[in-house]
């Protein structure tokens, strides 16, 4: 692999301009539960296996890269099974003239057609020109697009606590970041700019804590000898320079798709899509009766789960008389599957 070279090596971020008719999550997801930072969040973790790295090469094809990464995870999260997905398919249809793309664009591939399987459109070479090459997406590379989940997108706040939640909550935020070919972007701990040179997509999926600091993880796009294996992790100084221009996250929404399996345990006072879920299959086997479902684990879905449970979950004494449905482990989630 060719040495990387800052602001050279496959860069492409835009600033989209103002638009109202973008969503907060906070408009559209409902209030969060603040993140906790001992307990920190990992997608791969979540997943139980590591992503594959993507390598844009000298492109500058990272909104299509970034989005292709959160479209990949929904789908595993949704249907169980992991296939990586196109940045071309995304790409393509997203750049910009000399290159690059704009967020909004390329959320509104995800939310209006979904994302094929990279074996169905493959994004290498890592070209420009194999990258724009819009005349590959044929009918049958969009009937493929088609079958995954279409993912309506909002905005999260710009500080490190807001994109943490929103990571938690939503399996991931893409962040534009911004970079001065300070010689730091080949390590794991990148370093905010003093000059702003270059700006640039990436995928964040985890925040943590590292020697008492608050970092989130990202997962790159310049292939896996950046960083630790292609993750980096940006602390908090990165945020309040300002240098992160921007933030987007799409969140779940199940369509017509194969039933997805309930794969992660909840608990009474979490917040994430898969409580949605959850609350929405509860009103439909008639345990919950409530008019707006939530992302939040609450009083009511505690008692749904808690009815459901009694139905068809063979309960230990703690699980009978103290827990009282405020947790869907693995035994309430095969019961949940089964019914699925």
């Amino acid at each position: 692999m060719e040495t990387l070279v800052e602001g050279k090596y496959g860069t492409g971020g835009y600033i989209d301009s103002y638009d109202s008719r973008d969503f907060k999550l906070s408009e559209v997801a409902g209030a969060t539960t603040p993140f906790n930072w001992q307990l920190g969040f990992d997608v791969e973790k979540q997943l139980n296996y590591n992503l594959v790295v993507k390598n844009q090469g000298s492109s500058s094809s990272c909104g299509g890269q970034s989005w292709s990464y959160l479209s990949e995870v929904l789908e595993a999260l949704g249907t169980g099974t992991y296939e990586p997905r196109s940045a071309k398919y995304i790409y393509a249809q997203t750049a910009v003239q000399g290159g690059g793309s704009y967020g909004r664009d390329n959320c509104a591939v995800l939310e209006s057609q979904g994302v094929c399987q990279e074996k169905t459109l493959p994004s290498y070479p890592n070209t420009e020109i194999n990258l724009t090459a819009a005349v590959d997406i044929t009918a049958e590379v969009r009937e493929d697009a088609k079958k995954a989940i279409f993912l309506p997108y909002a905005h999260a706040d710009n500080d490190i606590e807001s994109i943490a939640q929103a990571i938690r909550d939503h399996n991931g935020v893409i962040l534009g970041v911004e970079g001065d070919n300070n010689g730091t972007w080949a390590s794991k701990f990148p370093k905010p700019p003093k000059t702003v040179k270059w700006r640039h997509w990436v995928y964040a999926l985890g925040a943590e804590l590292i020697n008492g600091k608050k970092y989130i993880k990202i997962l790159n796009s310049w292939g896996e000898s950046v960083g630790e294996n292609g993750r980096q992790w940006l602390g908090e100084d990165y945020f309040i320079s300002k240098h992160i221009f921007d933030n987007w996250t799409h969140i779940y929404k199940v369509q017509d798709i194969p039933k997805p399996l309930f794969l992660i345990d909840m608990q009474y006072g979490q917040t994430m899509f898969e409580i949605k879920r959850l609350q929405d299959f509860l009103v439909k086997l008639g345990y919950l009766s409530i008019d707006t479902t939530t992302t939040y684990y609450g009083n009511q879905t505690k008692e749904a789960v808690f009815k459901f449970q009694q139905d068809y979950v063979k309960m230990s004494w703690y699980e009978k008389y103290w827990l009282r449905g405020s947790k869907v482990g693995e035994k309430t989630r095969l019961s949940l599957n089964k019914l699925l």
